[in-house]
């Protein structure tokens, strides 16, 4: 069984936008019994970009078994901002011609419901991320004092990668030897969960800055953590508009 409705494709509409300024080539849907993921994966260094949208956000969610496959973003993205004006969109799978389809429900009873297909692929590997987890140390700042320090540290041409630790009640943003921005507890900045005599330090890419600048548009805080072996350093927007958010996942050894 495999029957898909959602009345309002804005979240599509967010997250393909958001995805070009990674990709012009693929997208990879994973549609699980309680989620529907949108996963991009950008090449140059290698990050993985997961908009996870839940049961609660679709208006019929009736998903039966485990289906991954990848689409090209921009034939997804033309359907979409083709039919932004319609009502409803009931996406279908024909997989014996490996093909999804896109029926966009109109308003008014007048006008015909438009249908669009996509052909997918059957991806070799799974681009999902590797296990979220909330139980070891956790940090948070707020959105635009992420976007302060992203463009702060974008004026160094010299630097790609930002060094994230954190020890005590302190946080501090760093692209060694040209800048650093220290935060505390104390003064508000900064959100620490979980042992704070633990030393974490955690890394992420600084470009493509305009697109970590843009994925906050919709999130109040960021998040920071790492997965259970250490192997992943997570970012996480919790989008306030949807029920959904958006996780970036680095690989540590590839940064």
């Amino acid at each position: 069984m495999f029957s898909i409705k959602i009345d309002d494709i804005d979240p599509f509409l967010d997250a393909t936008i958001l995805f070009a300024e990674l990709t012009h080539d693929e997208i990879c849907l994973k549609f699980l019994p309680s989620t529907m993921s949108i996963i991009v994966r950008y090449e140059c260094p290698i990050f993985f970009v997961t908009m996870s949208l839940p049961q609660p956000l679709f208006v019929e969610y009736s998903v039966d078994r485990n289906h991954i496959s990848r689409i090209s973003l921009l034939s997804f993205y033309s359907a979409l901002l083709e039919c932004q004006t319609f009502a409803a969109l009931n996406i279908h799978l024909q997989e014996d011609q490996n093909k999804i389809l896109l029926t966009f429900e109109p308003s008014s009873p007048s006008t015909l419901p438009l249908n669009r297909e996509l052909t997918f692929v059957v991806p070799m590997e799974d681009w999902s991320t590797a296990q979220v987890n909330f139980d070891g140390k956790v940090f948070s700042i707020e959105s635009q004092l992420f976007i302060d320090i992203i463009q702060l540290f974008s004026s160094f041409t010299e630097a790609n990668t930002i060094l994230i630790a954190s020890f005590g009640s302190k946080v501090s943003f760093s692209i060694l030897p040209f800048a650093e921005t220290p935060l505390t507890e104390e003064s508000g900045t900064c959100l620490i969960f979980g042992d704070r005599e633990i030393e974490t330090q955690i890394q992420m890419p600084l470009l493509p800055s305009s697109f970590f600048s843009n994925c906050v548009l919709q999130s109040q805080r960021v998040w920071f953590f790492q997965s259970p072996d250490s192997s992943c350093t997570f970012i996480h927007f919790p989008f306030q508009v949807y029920p959904h958010f958006l996780v970036i996942c680095i690989p540590f050894q590839i940064v």
